[in-house]
């Protein structure tokens, strides 16, 4: 039976932007209003986060719509997900460096975060997104040596799929 999870004793963390004036014309910063907030499980715990948005207080500014937010808070965790970003990690270390299976994992991780199997799932997907985001300009500036050497062989490799879950194929192509 799924348990509602406890939101008591839960800390609270309010995040600014680290600018604290305005770039364009030295103006102090002015709290405006909260961009997000939500509850985030990480291997320390859970935490309420509140990201707050932040704009320039001079009336004569040359951008005073802009709104400077909080990179710190930004970095926790993505969209909608209600997992931090280490918790994301720690799986797809676990899961593609250590190459434990998803039941290993969620054992291993029963003790400090709840989470359910399914969910280390989901979390492996956004793993491999942020990872594949990562790799971008990476590859990018690796297209003249391609050019110089004559191509690129395109690669697929597979994993063969444990007991009950469905295969994983990766294909990469330049």
């Amino acid at each position: 039976m799924r348990t509602a999870k406890s939101n008591h004793n839960v800390k609270t963390v309010y995040y600014r932007p680290e600018k604290r004036r305005c770039p364009y014309c030295q103006w102090k910063l002015k709290r405006r209003h909260t961009l997000w907030h939500k509850y985030l499980s990480t291997l320390e715990g859970r935490i309420h986060v509140f990201s707050q948005g932040y704009r320039c207080s001079n009336p004569d500014c040359s951008e005073p719509q802009t709104t400077y937010r909080s990179i710190e808070a930004e970095m926790l965790g993505v969209p909608e997900c209600s997992y931090g970003i280490d918790v994301m990690v720690e799986i797809g270390y676990q899961r593609f460096w250590q190459r434990r299976t998803v039941q290993e994992i969620h054992a291993l991780l029963r003790g400090q975060v709840t989470i359910s199997e399914r969910q280390i799932l989901n979390l492996l997907t956004n793993f491999l997104v942020l990872l594949r985001a990562g790799q971008a300009a990476k590859i990018a500036g690796l297209g003249s040596q391609w050019q110089e050497l004559g191509g690129l062989t395109l690669a697929i490799d597979g994993m063969q799929p444990e007991q009950g879950s469905p295969a994983l194929y990766v294909v990469r192509k330049a």
